[in-house]
């Protein structure tokens, strides 16, 4: 069986940048440019990671504790932190909240269809005036938006279906969420 093994690091250049990539097969080694033009990735390494996947578990995790478990100094946590957040990697600390608590124990998913002659941009931005919507995505299938709400009862879910077809007159699908298993996962961010 053929192994390979790469390594991959990043160049800037005048106009664009490029990723050096070296492939190693057997006793011979391959070495290719790929151009990426208006590239979007951040190379992080298995600090960043660590850090990242410390501040999805709690936000508010202090940086000794962070420093403690990644073996570096506090003030090592503290400039990657704010290099993370300078290139738009961390973008802000939420919480995690008790939505029963807060009189909020319905949690619904509504497919939408938009309306043909609108923008979806505009329908999303039309749904966010709607307090209950917690969130919005554009998707591929037989609905455009993905729309998930949170509700005081199923009346009141009712209600908030009928406000979002005001703002996108067409075909909904509510799927009414039973139990959460968990939610806010961060995905594997291996290097």
């Amino acid at each position: 069986m053929n192994q390979l093994q790469h390594s991959v690091w990043m160049h800037e250049k005048p106009s664009f940048l490029v990723f050096d990539v070296l492939i190693y097969s057997f006793n011979t080694t391959y070495s290719t440019h790929i151009p990426c033009y208006m590239c979007n990735i951040v190379i992080m390494d298995q600090l960043d990671t660590t850090i990242i996947t410390c501040l999805t578990q709690d936000g508010r995790m202090p940086y000794s504790r962070i420093a403690q478990e990644a073996g570096v100094a506090t003030t090592t946590v503290h400039q990657r932190v704010k290099r993370l957040t300078e290139r738009g990697v961390i973008i802000g600390t939420r919480i995690k909240v008790d939505w029963e608590a807060l009189g909020l124990p319905v949690t619904a998913v509504i497919s939408v269809t938009a309306p043909d002659d609108r923008p979806l941009k505009e329908v999303a931005d039309g749904l966010k005036s709607i307090p209950f919507v917690i969130s919005c995505y554009a998707v591929t299938g037989e609905f455009d938006l993905l729309v998930m709400v949170r509700a005081r009862s199923s009346n009141h879910l009712g209600e908030l279906l009928e406000e979002i077809r005001q703002h996108a007159p067409g075909r909904t699908r509510a799927i009414v969420v039973l139990a959460t298993y968990y939610e806010g996962r961060l995905p594997t961010l291996e290097i």
